[in-house]
């Protein structure tokens, strides 16, 4: 029979089997990591479904996106009414504004041109009720003088201050107006020049709604941005909340 003595095995000290029970924690923490981040996803996930339902969200935004966020094919023609997307220049606002957003907001008559009921005037794609009134912003940047160091500063008369644009008094339009009552209130403000012009910078419109079949709070907010160097860049942002 084979045997060996104690000086071929390891010899295992007090303070080994101290360390060892030291890091039992180590040990613990590697295995119940993974354990509580799936504890988390799961949590987070019926948070989400809880509390934002797709199902719910999405037809509503879908909606207010095809009536509001309108787009198109670049290819237009006389005849072709002016969508969001499709914004290029400070002339194209107006024509949004009036032949698109009005129509699609103000809605006071059915698509046979008939009057609809009192209570459902100033719905957008027939279901989503405007709340409160229709907020614009317009912000202006103040006038400067041009770089008197550049030499041809002086054939450009007068300069604005983009960095440090302000907010003018909004307006709030009232959505059970007649859409022609709307459009005859931007034909003046397009004519005395104070809702878009060389110094503005950005227009900003806000329009909270209420779904009743969906029970679901929605606020649009359609943002066009004018940049000094001609670029118009127009963006929208969608914020829902069931209620």
């Amino acid at each position: 029979m084979l045997r060996r003595s104690l000086s071929t095995y390891d010899i295992l000290t007090v303070k080994d089997v101290v360390e060892a029970y030291e890091s039992r924690g180590e040990f613990q923490s590697v295995f119940l990591t993974p354990l509580v981040y799936v504890l988390f996803f799961t949590f987070f996930a019926s948070a989400a479904l809880t509390h934002v339902p797709i199902e719910t969200m999405f037809p509503s935004q879908n909606g207010l996106m095809a009536a509001l966020v309108t787009s198109g094919s670049d290819t237009l023609t006389a005849d072709s009414k002016m969508k969001f997307k499709n914004i290029q220049s400070q002339a194209d606002v107006f024509p949004w504004l009036i032949d698109t957003f009005v129509p699609s907001v103000f809605v006071t008559t059915d698509y046979n041109n008939m009057s609809i009921p009192v209570d459902q005037v100033g719905r957008i794609a027939a279901f989503q009720k405007v709340v409160g009134a229709v907020e614009i912003k317009a912000y202006v940047a103040p006038k400067i003088p041009c770089d008197v160091s550049a030499s041809l500063s002086p054939i450009y008369k007068s300069c604005h201050d983009w960095a440090n644009a302000e907010q003018e008094t909004p307006w709030y339009l009232n959505p059970k107006s007649p859409a022609q009552e709307i459009i005859d209130w931007f034909q003046e403000v397009k004519a005395n020049h104070t809702l878009v012009s060389d110094a503005n910078t950005a227009l900003h419109i806000n329009v909270a709604t209420y779904n009743g079949e969906l029970n679901l709070l929605c606020i649009t907010a359609l943002q066009i941005k004018f940049q000094p160097g001609g670029y118009v860049d127009t963006r929208s942002k969608m914020t829902s909340m069931p209620l």
